[in-house]
């Protein structure tokens, strides 16, 4: 009896080797990876979009759905080149490019496995394009650019947890929006009229160039920006909700600030003219080199302003309920001071208009 056991149990192992050979469906996603090649051209823009086939062959089998990750590689050349390259040839569907009008369309599939064990496949996408004015990423799409490109608009949209990188662009004007768990990092944007970026949810960018003549800046959330380095002749800021940049700012004209909630800004660089309100909790910090010419700053709620190290020849500050402030004025001083805020002082102003105990000089 035991022998028969023993030559049945030999015969099963058999069949289910023969049916792993024959299949390919066992192991964890051991199958060689495919390259293929498109022939689309003519397209200035790159969109991404996550599609729900049910009519997938993947469709059939597991109940779980498994997204691609997809890197997109993108240079910048004289012509178009695109091809995908997918590290499971057995998920060729994972993935589809069509051109739509003006873009190139990266179609993301949801498949099922093909077996209990696998994960989603690896998709990277390579394009060569001699322009690009348009990029909008969203789910787990990221995007890898080299080289610089110029056009006469640029439109960014970024969303998800999607990611952008290397992006150099030269144009005349800008648009950059993000939201959810969206990351943008080495970003240098020059636009010779106007950039407008708005970042909100837990957005964060890592390394941010801009260079143009008006910027409008909007961050929201948890909206996180570093190593900023921007010159504009005009600058308009709003921040709220829990807020950070840390970098540079150089304004030659007027720089506008207006940050409120948990909003926290860490600056350094120069503005011939400032005006900015803080309100809540918010923090913003200045130091500059170079002396403005007015200074004009609102705070109210428990926000607080260190700008002793900006010097300013002519500085007008409101403060309001607990809020406190440090500033330095070369000239002149005009103060609104509330008896439960205070304000400290430094840069030995001619004229200093409204004294009281909680207005305090420093030599």
């Amino acid at each position: 009896m035991k022998r028969i056991i023993s030559i049945a149990s030999a015969a099963v192992a058999l069949l289910c080797l023969t049916s792993c050979a024959a299949y390919g469906k066992c192991g964890r996603g051991n199958s060689d990876g495919m390259e293929k090649s498109y022939s689309i051209k003519g397209f200035t823009g790159i969109k991404s979009e996550l599609c729900t086939d049910r009519g997938s062959r993947n469709f059939s089998r597991w109940k779980g759905w498994n997204v691609a990750e997809i890197t997109v590689y993108v240079e910048k050349s004289s012509g178009y080149d695109v091809s995908v390259r997918i590290s499971d040839e057995r998920y060729s569907d994972a993935v589809r490019l069509e051109k739509s009008g003006s873009n190139l369309i990266v179609k993301v599939m949801t498949v099922k496995p093909l077996d209990r064990h696998d994960s989603a496949p690896e998709v990277e996408v390579f394009v060569k394009m001699p322009k690009i004015g348009f990029i909008d990423l969203s789910g787990l799409v990221s995007m890898s650019m080299k080289g610089e490109f110029t056009s006469d608009e640029l439109e960014v949209h970024l969303s998800g947890a999607s990611t952008l990188s290397g992006l150099v662009s030269r144009n005349i004007c800008s648009t950059v929006e993000m939201s959810g768990a969206s990351s943008a990092s080495g970003l240098e944007i020059s636009s010779k009229e106007r950039c407008s970026m708005k970042v909100s949810g837990a957005g964060e960018i890592t390394g941010l160039k801009l260079r143009t003549s008006s910027l409008d800046l909007d961050y929201s959330g948890a909206a996180d920006v570093s190593g900023a380095d921007i010159s504009a002749d005009n600058v308009d800021i709003d921040a709220s909700g829990a807020a950070k940049m840390r970098g540079s700012i150089t304004s030659c004209g007027s720089a506008v600030l207006a940050l409120s909630g948990g909003a926290d800004f860490s600056l350094c660089g120069e503005a011939d003219s400032m005006d900015a309100e803080l309100s809540g909790a918010a923090k913003l910090s200045l130091d500059s080199d170079s002396c403005g010419t007015r200074l004009r700053l609102g705070c109210s709620g428990a926000s607080s302003a260190r700008m002793e190290d900006a010097a300013f020849r002519e500085v007008d500050v409101s403060l309001y309920a607990a809020a406190s402030a440090h500033v330095r004025a070369t000239e002149s001083l005009v103060t609104d001071v509330a008896k439960t805020a205070s304000l400290d002082y430094y840069g030995s102003p001619g004229s200093v208009y409204h004294r009281s105990s909680n207005i305090r000089e420093h030599k």
